[in-house]
């Protein structure tokens, strides 16, 4: 299964899940905008992890030179 074949599977099943809810759309609402945000902060750690990895080694290069 490609990527686009697994994004269009997990999209379909979130519909699902949130057309058999029976939630009302402003509830549907929130709760998919705290999705969001909570994916969005793994997503923004994500993108800092390798920056901390090199402050790291960088840290520890400079410690085995001395």
């Amino acid at each position: 299964m490609n990527v686009n074949q697994k994004l269009e599977s997990a999209r379909d099943s979130i519909m699902q899940v949130i057309g058999t809810s029976e939630l009302p759309v402003g509830a549907v609402y929130y709760m998919l905008k705290d999705v969001i945000r909570d994916i969005e902060d793994i997503y923004n750690t994500s993108l800092n992890q390798p920056i901390e990895n090199t402050e790291e080694e960088t840290e520890i290069e400079t410690e085995d030179a001395n």
